[in-house]
């Protein structure tokens, strides 16, 4: 099959090389969706406060119980596509494009009404301050007015990566990201329009994105453009849900584990729980690397296997977890040696600033265990064994942090001790996963 100068057929080639390649502009577009938050955060402090800038941080939480939910299932996408690529199947690819679209956009209006049926049931489960409680719910029910572009764009990033393409996705990302900056300054700091302003600006960039990238599916040539009449392939949902409910499971049932964690944190005060915003705007530098990398693996899994070239898939799991770490290790310590300037980007308030400084210094160099637990995820979804999978995050990320959590805050109660349930999560989960993928031989021809 003769692919196009956009896309990257991983079944040959050198594996360093190509993972790198695809997973760069993956990166970029992570960085480039980073800065939304970013931004929303750092004029929220600035022109709002404290109060406004925990809302969008609690909120964010709270998105991502539902917008976990289906990223889970745009993964099962991402492998079906994938699959179909590495297969050269090129009839079945362009059924799976179509029924995906419609499914995202079915999923899309789905998820977003019960993210706004819900909202106050989040904010309940959170703890949330009384005087950051309607912030939040402000912000939500923008948000999730708005879901259905965020969940396109994503599916459609999912389906041209599957077929090697990372590079368009990022240039979609990139212009939206600079109109999200516009739009924040304009709606904050203009028209002054609060928190309601930071969820307009993010929707509307968000819906801009899809809406992009779903043209650029309808006007391509190539086997996986999109057309409104085609076929249904139940086949192909079928495989899309026995690899993505499972793991969107998982990622909602982590993001609620997540949420309850932060009750703990915002025990501590709004300063406290501000600072853990920041934190988490650092610490995700290092998430989306791991993330970038995990995307890279899993195409480069998905299309080996479509191609049954099951060695090749096995030597690339081991350059990516070469990759990932060293990466993740380096950025850690230019984390570390700048948290100072880095947090008084969010605002000037004292205590949020110490808070930010202490979760930055000890709990930022543990992320060296989530990339381990990444890799190997990964390579259980790219071979569909998502239950697993799921079975194994669910151990780690949510009964083994619930259970650390009701024993250290009965024997030392901090906002760092709290901090460390995260990778304690990472540790648990990570070693169970490990464990079952030697003793499967996951990659092993069969």
């Amino acid at each position: 099959m003769q692919t196009s100068r956009h896309t990257m057929d991983m079944t040959d080639g050198p594996i360093g090389r190509q993972l790198i390649a695809f997973a760069i502009p993956v990166f970029l577009g992570e960085l480039f969706q980073l800065s939304y938050s970013v931004i929303d955060s750092a004029i929220v402090g600035n022109f709002i406060g404290s109060d406004a800038l925990a809302a969008v941080g609690a909120s964010e939480t709270m998105t991502r119980v539902i917008v976990g939910f289906f990223n889970g299932v745009s993964l099962g996408c991402t492998v079906v596509v994938a699959r179909a690529f590495g297969r050269k199947a090129m009839a079945e690819l362009k059924d799976a494009v179509h029924t995906i679209i419609l499914l995202s956009l079915a999923m899309g209006v789905t998820l977003g009404l019960l993210g706004v049926a819900f909202t106050n049931v989040f904010i309940r489960l959170m703890d949330i301050p009384a005087e950051t409680a309607p912030l939040s719910a402000t912000y939500l029910h923008i948000y999730f007015g708005g879901l259905v572009g965020l969940i396109l764009y994503n599916t459609i990033s999912g389906i041209l990566r599957a077929v090697g393409d990372s590079r368009r996705p990022l240039y979609f990302l990139i212009f939206s990201s600079i109109l999200n900056t516009l739009l924040d300054v304009l709606f904050v700091a203009v028209f002054h329009w609060g928190v309601s302003g930071a969820a307009f600006a993010t929707i509307a960039s968000q819906i801009i994105s899809a809406i992009l990238c779903l043209c650029l599916l309808i006007r391509t040539e190539e086997p996986w453009r999109f057309e409104w009449r085609g076929r249904i392939d139940m086949a192909a949902i079928r495989e899309i849900f026995t690899i993505g409910i499972p793991t969107g499971l998982q990622k909602s049932i982590v993001s609620v584990s997540n949420v309850l964690v932060l009750s703990h944190i915002s025990y501590f005060g709004t300063s406290c729980l501000a600072a853990w915003v920041v934190y988490s705007r650092m610490s995700h530098v290092l998430t989306m690397t791991v993330q970038s990398v995990n995307a890279a693996q899993t195409t480069f899994i998905g299309q080996n296997i479509g191609a049954r070239k099951w060695k090749r898939a096995e030597d690339g799991t081991r350059v990516s977890l070469m990759q990932c770490m060293s990466v993740v290790a380096v950025l850690a310590v230019l984390i570390v040696l700048l948290r100072g300037p880095v947090s008084r980007i969010f605002g000037d308030d004292p205590a949020m600033l110490a808070f930010a400084s202490d979760f930055a210094l000890y709990l930022i160099p543990l992320q060296l265990i989530h990339s381990f637990m990444g890799v190997y995820i990964a390579v259980l979804r790219g071979c569909g064994k998502a239950a697993a999978g799921t079975v194994f995050m669910i151990g780690g990320l949510v009964v083994a942090r619930q259970i650390y959590l009701r024993i250290i805050t009965g024997i030392v109660n901090t906002p760092l001790s709290v901090g460390l349930a995260w990778p304690l999560g990472w540790l648990v989960s990570g070693t169970m996963i490990y464990i079952y993928y030697k003793k499967k031989r996951l990659l092993a021809e069969p």
